[in-house]
């Protein structure tokens, strides 16, 4: 019984210590690909969807995905950018059917993964310039 006791807290560390390994190679993958400002390209869309968390802005748009290699058409801003989009009125002025410009970047890190936003604007307003909205992602990593 002991054996097998200690087999299984060998066998639960491992599983655990894989995890810890592989969620934190993602999140240096992420930061490697995102410190390169060259990756990011902005893309008009059409807002087909808006959902303001407590947090978080997640978007949606109907684009040309495979003009800039994107797989799918959900985006988010982290809590930072949501604030400024926020605070400069895009929740009030933003409706589905808008076209917007928006500035990401397509590299997909899995299955759930949403596309970050770091640049969001109108033809008539910036809500998000892009050295903004860069800093606030690439702070998240730190």
């Amino acid at each position: 019984m002991k054996k097998f006791l200690i087999v299984l807290l060998c066998f639960v560390l491992l599983i655990v210590s894989s995890c810890i390994y592989i969620n934190y190679t993602w999140e240096q993958r992420e930061k490697e690909y995102y410190s390169d400002k060259d990756v990011f390209v902005e893309c008009q869309g059409t807002v087909t969807f808006i959902n303001k968390t407590e947090n978080m802005i997640y978007l949606a748009f109907d684009f040309d995905q495979s003009k800039n290699n994107f797989s799918d058409s959900s985006f988010k801003l982290n809590e930072v950018n949501s604030q400024i989009v926020i605070e400069a009125g895009f929740i009030r002025e933003i409706r589905n059917g808008d076209t917007v410009n928006f500035i990401s970047a397509p590299e997909y890190f899995g299955d759930g993964y949403v596309y970050p936003i770091v640049g969001l604007s109108t033809k008539d307003k910036v809500y998000l310039d892009f050295e903004t909205g860069y800093n606030n992602l690439m702070q998240t990593y730190e």
